[in-house]
């Protein structure tokens, strides 16, 4: 079994560079036109977290991935388009760690005023688990009763739900992203992502 797993990750490895890339001006564009008619023009992508449990304790530092479930996890950051594909992910994070401490730590965020990832009023739709920046809008995470803010958080979640797809499809496809009974998944998930979950990587 671990020969397999070993030999499809490899797989995956030389392929992935390929498969999953920041999109280009023109794609991006593209992207921008499907989100514009639900009432977000110049949002290029949907971003959000999502937790990998892992089935033994990590070899290096194992309790910092433990949380208060007595579960090992990783933060996963995952943005994806319209299409509900893959266009960035970074997962080198503890479970415990927020979205937005996370997201922070990735090459992404170094680079969000970057002309090559960007163009002008291009930026990324999260909830409220993020901060508002001029590349990342996000949901109000109190609305007090302000019918317009709920207004606006409602129209973000229906934009948002593509994303939500996307890691709903992943997990349903790769069943050792819930759970990989007998091994650590570090051993073979985080192996592939290792040498893509820095965004210089993808994106150059």
């Amino acid at each position: 079994m671990v020969n397999y797993t070993n030999r499809v990750m490899i797989a995956l490895e030389s392929c992935m560079g390929q498969e999953i890339a920041w999109p280009d001006r023109h794609g991006r564009a593209a992207i921008a036109e499907h989100f514009a008619a639900l009432g977000f023009p110049g949002c290029v992508g949907l971003v959000d977290g999502t937790l990998v449990k892992l089935s033994q304790r990590p070899r290096d530092d194992g309790e910092t991935y433990f949380d208060r479930k007595s579960n090992y996890l990783l933060n996963v950051q995952v943005i994806c388009d319209q299409h509900k594909r893959v266009i960035f992910f970074f997962a080198r994070m503890l479970g415990s760690c927020h979205d937005l401490t996370c997201l922070r730590r990735s090459g992404l965020w170094r680079r969000l005023d970057s002309a090559h990832l960007f163009d002008r009023g291009q930026y990324l739709l999260g909830d409220s688990g993020y901060v508002p920046l001029e590349r990342l809008v996000c949901s109000y995470k109190r609305t007090r009763g302000d019918m317009d803010k709920v207004s606006f958080n409602t129209c973000i979640a229906h934009a948002r739900v593509r994303n939500e797809y996307c890691i709903g499809i992943l997990k349903a496809r790769w069943h050792s992203l819930k759970e990989r009974p007998g091994q650590c998944i570090c051993n073979t998930l985080d192996t592939v992502l290792y040498h893509f979950a820095q965004f210089s990587d993808m994106a150059e």
